[in-house]
């Protein structure tokens, strides 16, 4: 009786596959946490373009402009002075795909009201973080108002909570 040497006996594939769940298992951890990163730096991108547009149109209009934050939905509306209605709004979970545990917080004594003045200036000096709720590998993203000038900037958290303005992310 002759053997076929056509295809794979079971203690191959059996190898095969324990060698791709092994992979997949140290692989995987890695891509979620590298996801999570990624998707806290676009957030934190977007709110800085978004609060920067608006202190542009306090310049352009020659009006103080309101940013107010929704700390229950994420989100943020926009009014200059000139306008009788809100001239816009920033929903983050609705920015960023598979964001839905994202959480934003102010410091206890910041006010909800970022205002920019005609002069591109600030009046609020604030911070504002971003977290994903359940995220063990990621201690977020901060974005801060500087007062007087108006400076918008972006850190990363280190893992003490702190927020490390002096680095990119």
């Amino acid at each position: 009786m002759s053997r076929d040497a056509n295809g794979f006996t079971l203690i191959e594939l059996m190898v095969v596959v324990a060698l791709i769940g092994l992979i997949s298992g140290i692989a995987l951890p890695s891509f979620l946490s590298t996801w999570e990163d990624e998707r806290l730096n676009a957030t934190t991108k977007i709110t800085v373009a978004w609060l920067d547009d608006i202190r542009r149109r306090a310049i352009q209009n020659s009006v103080p402009c309101r940013a107010t934050w929704d700390l229950t939905n994420s989100s943020l509306s926009a009014q200059c002075d000139h306008e009788t209605d809100p001239s816009g709004s920033l929903y983050l979970k609705s920015q960023i795909s598979n964001s839905e545990n994202l959480a934003v917080s102010l410091r206890s004594s910041d006010p909800t009201i970022w205002i920019f003045t005609p002069r591109g200036t600030s009046t609020t000096d604030a911070e504002a973080t971003f977290t994903l709720v359940g995220s063990s590998s990621d201690p977020g993203r901060c974005l801060r108002v500087m007062a007087p000038l108006g400076l918008i900037r972006a850190a990363k958290r280190t893992p003490a909570g702190q927020c490390d303005y002096t680095t990119r992310y």
